[in-house]
């Protein structure tokens, strides 16, 4: 058993990434034998930067001599964003950790690389937003600026100008991060109320030195906008974006 083990392991390997989390060193194992090895390198960058925020926060835990998983909080690995799904059971071999990223993730994760090869403008836009929200600067803006900062569907000017306080005060605490490259999606003219075609993602957030989950953002008008983390329009995108499984 443990040599067809063996065997089916090697079988996946194409261009192993190597990257850490915490003192322990993992490489990852592709499926999909097709991915040019840019694509790998940008995909395994996202798992990387991941790792560099919250990596500290996981035990690596050896189930048996050819598996282990990765526990973080309630036995679970937070998503850096909706469709980022790291899987929480790596494998052993030859004394080496790997993560497996199956093909129906690495499918799901392209798509979003494709959105940001596409749009590099609004990725590059969107670190100034990040860069924005962690300043101070975000308690200068005025009533009439908030609308260029957040979005909620179908409110009105003046109800956005009241917001203002509440809105500052809702993200206070929360240091923001740049989204995966992988995060990135395109969503239709007139998609949750916004007349032009959209651009979403989601940003990674902590707050107190602990990983939080993501807040939503929409590109739209030359603005990011950032969305509320519960706001279950988050969890269409995810849905209506996916690849068939």
């Amino acid at each position: 058993m443990k040599k067809y083990f063996n065997t089916v392991l090697l079988s996946l390997v194409f261009s192993a990434k190597a990257f850490n989390i915490g003192t322990d060193s993992f490489e990852i194992m592709f499926e999909d034998r097709n991915i040019p090895i840019e694509t790998q390198s940008k995909i395994v960058a996202d798992f990387s930067t991941y790792f560099e925020k919250i990596g500290n926060k996981f035990d690596v835990l050896n189930t048996g001599p050819t598996s282990g998983q990765l526990r973080g909080d309630k036995g679970y690995l937070p998503t850096l964003s909706l469709s980022f799904k790291i899987p929480n059971t790596f494998y052993v071999l030859n004394g080496t950790n790997f993560i497996v990223i199956s093909k129906t993730l690495s499918d799901e994760l392209i798509l979003g690389l494709n959105v940001h090869n596409s749009y590099t403008n609004a990725y590059a836009s969107c670190t100034n937003f990040v860069n924005f929200l962690n300043s101070d600067s975000i308690n200068a803006i005025s009533s009439n600026e908030v609308k260029n900062i957040t979005y909620q569907k179908g409110i009105t000017d003046e109800a956005y100008r009241q917001y203002r306080d509440e809105f500052i005060n809702s993200i206070k605490g929360y240091v923001f991060f740049n989204p995966a490259l992988s995060s990135f999606y395109i969503m239709d003219e007139g998609f949750y109320g916004i007349i032009e075609k959209s651009i979403w993602t989601f940003l990674p957030t902590c707050e107190n030195d602990n990983f939080q989950g993501v807040f939503g953002a929409v590109f739209f008008d030359n603005h990011w906008h950032l969305i509320a983390p519960m706001n279950p329009i988050l969890l269409e995108i995810k849905h209506s974006t996916e690849p068939n499984q």
